[in-house]
C-alpha cells in the first residue's frame, strides 16, 4: 500500500479541552468533527497525529498535534486515492 491517509474522531471533551488548539486542524462532516491527518501513531505514551494547517495569511503548515489515547473515539485508515465517507468530500 502506497501513502495512507488518516481520519480522526475524538470525543466531544476533546474539542472543549483543547478548544483553541486544535480549532484549526479541525474539519466537519456528516459525522461531526474530525482531524484529517497525514499520520497518527498509536505506540507511544501520547496518540500522535501530524496535520496541516492554514496560517491566517492562507500559508499552510504541518503540525504535529500529541493528545493522550482516551480522547480518540475513532481512527479510520484509507489509501490516498480514496475520499473519507465521513468528510462528505
Amino acid at each position: 500500500m502506497g501513502k495512507r491517509v488518516y481520519g480522526v474522531l475524538l470525543h466531544d471533551q476533546a474539542y472543549i479541552d483543547f478548544a483553541g488548539a486544535i480549532a484549526p486542524f479541525v474539519s466537519e462532516g456528516p459525522i461531526g468533527k474530525y482531524i484529517y491527518c497525514a499520520t497518527a501513531d498509536t505506540s507511544g505514551q501520547y496518540f500522535r497525529m501530524v496535520v496541516e494547517g492554514k496560517a491566517n495569511d492562507d500559508s499552510t503548515f504541518e503540525a504535529e498535534i500529541q493528545i493522550p489515547h482516551g480522547y480518540v473515539k475513532f481512527v479510520i485508515v484509507y489509501p490516498e486515492e480514496k475520499k473519507f465517507g465521513f468528510a462528505g468530500e
